[in-house]
């Protein structure tokens, strides 16, 4: 007896060791017990839809050759099904990058196969219970997270639908105008193949099912094109980052290769009085970039934007150079290990420097700027605690997929398919609130990626993480991998608060907040506003919505009927 589960290798052939169909005495993996409950749901859901009565292929070898289409697309259901089920009962939440852009794939790959057997409207949902009953005991969290599974898999279903519907309208229509020019048009373009698929959202799959149907070709050729420069545009490297240009780039091309690497010391230390010179190149008008060990200048990366500052250059051995002032602008990490510093000061300031005959001559006073990096010390914690606050509220499914620290506000991307109600961000505001006048020492420590996981810290999917990671913990409230600049107590923070939601993207929403004197100042324009209207309406502010109200039903009541 031989066991073909090759043949049809999809995520379950990885999940269930191939033993198992030969123990149970079955020639694949489909066969045997846990898979065929699934697999008989899906078939009588397919007969069901589609009127239709599929053969038996139970125990039957397919050795060299092609499987049928139909049993290709109930394996790839029975398996799809079990592992977007698992997913999303692990917190993955669909989205357009990651573990969740995969989850949305397998749902979009689960209804072009179902397609092509006939199902044409949302149907997922309803093979959930098999998947309960084939995994549910060795699953516990597939009963608890069944709710959760069925309302996204329905949402994605809608929208997947709904999308195919008005591509396919579309493509029909300029399939149509092609043949009424010419006659004996049979390629679609790979231009209108990959405007469909952009902006439609429809599946090259189902455009190539469609052409087949009418006896068209699709130019895949000129779609791939396309695909790849849309993928080299949208891609971000230092080559192409906004602080930099392509003589900048230059340089740090230059840099790397001479081994230019430099030390970071702004953990602790906000102003360095003997910095070295490491390099330096002046592009135009003043500005320019220079290099400096040791450096307090954070560069932006994890969120957390560039440090700013100062530096003053000054040459002991000679008597006639005059102090250069420059102004850093920005921080960045051009490659591993150097922090460059964007500068702008008096033009002709490198020439300068040039005077002077070795680097080592040169001594460089590095001050950062100590209240913009308080304010996004204040605002990358409050980060950590707004990321906490919602797992907490809502769930541990509702993880970060994005932020952005300056030192104005923070912004946090996460995952949820729904807009969060103001009650539920009160929630929020109150539990950071909490930790900020709970007056927590924030605990920073360094140790293995391993042992910082298994003690609770929470480390983001899609991060590269090194074998030595720093965690930042604030004890009682969040614990996470961080190497960005944190507060030494909650408490500095003063005060948090949401200014906003908003939806970003495929089930992924933004919450833009403040901390500190720009949280307070929000406050106190709404506390002079509620006085100001209770004042101008002769009442007390407890009371002023009840006289707002009155005084609209007054107005509606005594207004002209049209």
């Amino acid at each position: 007896m031989r066991c073909d589960a090759w043949n049809t290798k999809t995520l379950s052939s990885f999940l269930i060791p191939d033993c198992i169909s030969c123990e149970e005495g079955k020639y694949n993996n489909y066969d045997i017990d846990s898979m065929r409950v699934i697999m008989d749901a899906v078939e009588q859901l397919i007969c069901s839809h589609t009127g239709s009565t599929l053969k038996s292929h139970r125990n039957q070898v397919y050795d060299n050759v092609q499987l049928p289409a139909d049993i290709v697309a109930i394996r790839v259901l029975t398996d799809h099904i079990r592992s977007i089920s698992m997913m999303i009962s692990d917190g993955v939440m669909p989205s357009t990058t990651g573990r969740g852009y995969v989850l949305v794939k397998l749902i979009r790959r689960a209804l072009l196969y179902a397609n092509s057997l006939g199902i044409n409207d949302p149907f997922m949902s309803q093979l959930l219970p098999s998947v309960l009953e084939s995994l549910g005991e060795a699953y516990p969290q597939l009963a608890t997270k069944q709710n959760k599974i069925k309302d996204i898999l329905k949402k994605e279903e809608t929208a997947f639908f709904s999308s195919i519907n008005s591509g396919l309208k579309v493509l029909q229509q300029h399939m149509q105008a092609m043949k009424t020019k010419d006659p004996n048009a049979r390629i679609i373009p790979g231009q209108l193949l990959f405007k469909l698929y952009d902006c439609n959202g429809l599946p090259l799959e189902y455009m190539n099912i469609v052409a087949q149907q009418s006896g068209w070709s699709l130019d895949k050729e000129g779609f791939d094109a396309l695909f790849k420069a849309s993928r080299e545009n949208s891609r971000y490297t230092w080559k192409s980052s906004p602080a930099t240009n392509h003589l900048s780039s230059h340089i740090f091309q230059i840099w790397k290769e001479k081994n230019i690497y430099n030390q970071f010391s702004g953990y602790r230390n906000l102003i360095e009085d003997n910095c070295k010179l490491l390099g330096y190149y002046e592009e135009a008008e003043g500005q320019g970039w220079i290099c400096i060990t040791p450096s307090p200048y954070y560069a932006e990366s994890g969120g957390q934007v560039g440090d700013s500052g100062s530096l003053i250059i000054t040459v002991s051995s000679l008597i006639d150079f005059e102090p250069l002032l420059l102004r850093v602008e920005d921080s960045i990490n051009p490659y591993r290990g150097l922090t460059a510093l964007k500068v702008n000061g008096k033009p002709g300031w490198s020439k300068e420097v040039d005077k002077v005959i070795g680097l080592e001559d040169l001594n460089v006073q590095a001050k950062v700027d100590f209240a913009r990096r308080r304010m996004i010390e204040c605002n990358h914690t409050a980060t950590h605690l707004l990321h906490q606050a919602l797992r907490t509220t809502l769930g541990e499914q509702h993880t970060q997929q994005g932020s952005r620290v300056n030192h104005e506000d923070l912004r946090l991307d996460f995952y949820s398919s729904d807009a969060l109600t103001e009650s539920t961000l009160e929630k929020i505001e109150s539990w950071v609130n909490h930790a900020i006048t709970s007056n927590v020492p924030l605990e920073i420590t360094e140790m293995t990626y391993s042992k910082a996981i298994e003690g609770g810290a929470l480390g983001l999917f899609g991060e590269k993480y090194s074998d030595i990671v720093r965690v930042v913990s604030v004890p009682g409230f969040s614990q996470e991998l961080c190497g960005g600049c944190h507060v030494p107590l909650t408490s500095t923070l003063q005060c948090f608060k949401i200014i906003s939601q908003s939806g970003i993207g495929r089930s992924v929403r933004r919450i833009t907040a403040i901390t500190g004197n720009r949280a307070f100042e929000i406050y106190r324009d709404a506390v002079y506003t509620i006085k100001t209207l209770s004042k101008f309406l002769k009442t007390n502010p407890q009371n002023l919505v009840k006289t707002l109200e009155q005084l609209m039903d007054c107005l509606l009541y005594t207004s002209p009927s049209p």
